[in-house]
């Protein structure tokens, strides 16, 4: 440092001093220097910006105030950078250092704990939401079932009905059928309105009320009934 500090002399850069206690004060010969010596300036100018952040480290040590975020990371580098040691006591003690250095070891691990626990909320609203996902599923899974079975179930309730409907009709031809007795006066009928009353769909059925009133001439009063909501009638 001292054959730096004499080549800046010998360029009139810089000036010396002797002070009373035997040390040699550096000083610039003219304040314009200051102006023009770009390089000058910068260091100056990071001069007064860590210290402030020395002042303001220290006045978060004194109000207790955690250090988070970019302050933080100001603070680490600061510490990484060797600005929290020799160089700083000249604008803090030594105790004032050791103090700041420990709130920024402090304010790590609150910071890690922090961290983790964020993580450990994370994972869990991510298993709730897994969890939440496979309810529905197994939910849709069960009314998809359900409605399968519904589905099922009309179906083979109409076939039965179905069937049930196609019997009657045939229990009504084999009544014309008959050539031993007299047929009955509207016998095979009542079993043709029976299967339509059974299966209103049935066309087997239909068509039998029909054709045979018309081909044997028959005349009933209107028989009138309900079946799942529709008006049906023969006559």
């Amino acid at each position: 440092l001292a054959s730096i500090v004499k080549a800046f002399v010998g360029n009139g850069l810089l000036v010396t001093r002797p002070l009373e206690n035997g040390e040699i004060e550096v000083d610039l010969p003219h304040e314009c220097i200051a102006w023009k010596w770009k390089r000058l300036a910068g260091w100056i100018e990071e001069e007064v910006a860590e210290a402030k952040s020395l002042r303001f480290l220290s006045d978060s040590v004194a109000n207790r105030l955690w250090l988070v975020g970019s302050v933080l990371a100001e603070a680490k580098a600061l510490r990484a950078a060797g600005r929290l040691g020799p160089w700083a006591q000249r604008y803090l003690s030594v105790a004032d250092l050791a103090a700041i250095n420990d709130w920024i070891t402090k304010s790590e691990a609150r910071e890690r704990a922090e961290q983790e626990r964020l993580q450990r909320e994370r994972r869990r609203a991510m298993m709730i939401a897994v969890a939440s996902g496979l309810v529905a599923l197994l939910v849709g899974g069960l009314a998809w079932w359900a409605f399968q079975q519904k589905s099922a179930a009309n179906f083979a309730k109409r076939q039965a009905e179905a069937a049930l409907a196609r019997s009657y009709v045939q229990d009504g031809m084999e009544r014309l059928d008959y050539k031993d007795r007299p047929i009955e006066s509207g016998e095979a009928l009542a079993y043709f309105a029976r299967a339509v009353r059974t299966d209103p769909n049935s066309q087997a059925a239909l068509s039998a009320v029909t054709d045979q009133s018309l081909r044997a001439g028959w005349w009933m009063p209107m028989v009138v009934f309900r079946h799942q909501g529709l008006v049906i009638s023969a006559a």
